[in-house]
């Protein structure tokens, strides 16, 4: 087995030792981040696997019989080639290919998950120089956007986005100094530069390999999460190029005890020093990097901004505000502070919370494919095969947990992962503590709402 297996903890700790002595005004930083489908996933963003089973679906309700390719190319690729060229053309949807990748990221509907969140923070704190995405979607640049600004001492930092490596005439070197960049090595969503098949993948490959070339290296290694182990893309190239890569720990994160294996990573694991690490998911994992690097190790005297306060951990909605009921929270109230709570009120709060949040969720998943699939195909070619419809504005979902717990966000998809994951028993104590701190800045007097006498 090529690479060596690394703990979670035994990671982390050289990771907060790294970056005690960050400088967020330095053009180096001790990381580099890739990230990849799996990145993306807890906003709702299906992956690779996922989008072949809508197209799939749409293959066996349109009458499109499916074939092996017979060749070394990707199921993906070929899956995607096959069923979207198959289907008739039509004046009024001449896209299929992109309105079915756009119709994928949009289930996200712009907001950022905890790990892209958490990405952008630990970027603009001096941890990352530059993120190095796989995706066609907005996850990376809607991380920095949901970053707060001109408060709490606060200073955003517009990231310079490469979205295709290809086209970009000018070097790298001429993006001004200490800007976080985003590089989109397969392209964006809003561009016809996809890497959605093999061909496109190889077509950008060298293009993509020599920005990362060309961007600052960064001075420890690189950390990978989420991202397939078998694309033959410029990523992939630049971390087997051994110059580059001489003298870099690269950190694999993987999901389940199996580690990734490939002609690619079996290169990495011979030009690098390539660390296996298991982790439970990307959130998991950036909300441990953020607890690390800065929650854990917090200092008065420490005049460097704040990475994120606890509270701006969830999303905050103009449309929930129009609606909401807006009473102040007060300090004596039941539900603040979190961190002075005793376990029973904990565990009552997970009795009233945690069964209607997971049956929220459960109804998002169900959706995930059929909501994959555009307007377009499921009207014209699906007709009404479909025996699904999409839900109502969701304020009516809001307003049933907003009963059962009166707080000042929304039940948003990052919202909703975040609470779920702090009542979980197999949450980290520290992020808990941070997840409920954060949501009780939120928190309304709950006895002007309800009765919360445990029961």
């Amino acid at each position: 087995m090529t690479g060596k297996a690394m703990s979670l903890d035994n990671f982390l700790g050289v990771f907060a030792s790294l970056c005690r002595d960050r400088d967020t005004e330095a053009e180096t930083r001790p990381f580099s981040l890739i990230i990849g489908a799996g990145g993306s996933r807890s906003a709702g963003i299906p992956l690779a696997s996922e989008m072949i089973r809508a197209l799939e679906e749409l293959a066996r309700v349109s009458g499109i019989r499916l074939a092996d390719s017979g060749t070394a190319e990707t199921k993906w690729s070929w899956v995607f080639r096959q069923v979207l060229g198959a289907l008739s053309p039509d004046h009024s949807f001449p896209e299929y290919a992109r309105d079915f990748v756009v119709e994928c990221v949009s289930r996200a509907r712009g907001e950022a998950n905890a790990t892209h969140l958490l990405a952008a923070a630990l970027t603009n704190g001096g941890v990352f120089r530059y993120i190095v995405t796989t995706n066609f979607d907005d996850q990376a640049l809607a991380g920095f956007w949901s970053l707060p600004r001109g408060h709490k001492g606060t200073k955003y930092i517009e990231p310079h986005v490469i979205y295709d490596a290809a086209s970009t005439s000018r070097s790298v070197s001429n993006i001004a100094a200490k800007v976080p960049v985003i590089l989109k090595a397969h392209g964006h969503h809003t561009t016809y530069g996809l890497g959605i098949v093999d061909a496109d993948i190889h077509a950008l490959a060298p293009h993509v390999m020599r920005a990362i070339h060309q961007l600052p290296a960064p001075i420890h290694g690189f950390l990978v999460v989420g991202y397939s182990e078998n694309w033959n893309d410029g990523i992939m190239r630049a971390l087997t190029d051994n110059v580059f890569i001489k003298g870099k720990t690269v950190y694999w994160f993987h999901i389940g005890p199996k580690r990734p294996a490939s002609p690619g990573i079996e290169t990495l694991s011979r030009v690098a020093d390539l660390r296996f690490v298991q982790i439970a998911d990307s959130d998991d994992l950036f909300l441990r990097l953020w607890w690390e690097s800065e929650a854990r190790w917090y200092d008065e005297s420490d005049d460097r901004q704040a990475m994120l306060d606890p509270t701006d951990l969830f999303t905050f909605s103009a449309t929930f505000r129009r609606w909401a009921p807006m009473h102040l929270v007060a300090k004596n109230c039941w539900w603040y502070p979190p961190r002075e709570w005793s376990s029973r009120k904990f565990h009552e709060v997970k009795r009233r919370l945690l069964p209607a949040l997971l049956r929220a969720e459960k109804d998002d998943e169900d959706l995930l494919i059929y909501q994959c699939l555009p307007d377009s195909l499921k009207s014209r070619i699906a007709g009404g095969q479909f025996h699904v419809s999409d839900p109502q504005l969701p304020h009516a979902e809001w307003q049933n947990l907003f009963e059962i717990m009166p707080l000042g966000v929304p039940w948003t998809r990052r919202n909703r992962k975040l609470a779920i994951r702090a009542l979980s028993k197999n949450c980290h104590p520290g992020v808990r503590a941070e997840i409920m701190e954060g949501l009780g800045g939120w928190g309304y007097d709950p006895r002007l709402t309800l009765d919360f006498t445990p029961t």
